[in-house]
């Protein structure tokens, strides 16, 4: 199954970085998974990060600009120990979201 916002900028990206946490909102993606994931008491759903497709147009992030900034095509520049050791923790869909489809069916 395919599982996508039902509203922009709602996947919230949980990520830790050198025991920090950070969160990062992108505006569209989407996740496969095999089985719905149970839905919290605010109606969210939380997804591993094994499931992203894919997700586009960062948003907002927590993220230091130090670590993470742009160049001007708008690149990510990161610093090398940040790649190395920054580790998503996982994904979470706010307001709703939809289910696209089933895979291999």
């Amino acid at each position: 199954m395919i599982i996508s916002p039902k509203k922009k900028k709602c996947i919230i990206e949980v990520g830790e970085y050198n025991g920090q946490r950070h969160q990062t909102i992108w505006r569209m993606g989407e996740f496969s998974v095999d089985a719905l994931p149970q839905t919290e008491s605010d109606g969210s759903i939380t997804l591993d990060p094994s499931t992203l497709l894919g997700r586009w147009d960062e948003w907002e992030t927590s993220i230091p600009t130090d670590l993470r900034s742009w160049n001007v095509d708008k690149e990510p520049i990161e610093s090398e120990d940040f790649k190395e050791n920054y580790k998503i923790l996982h994904y979470k869909i706010v307001d709703g979201f939809e289910v696209n489809g089933v895979r291999g069916l």
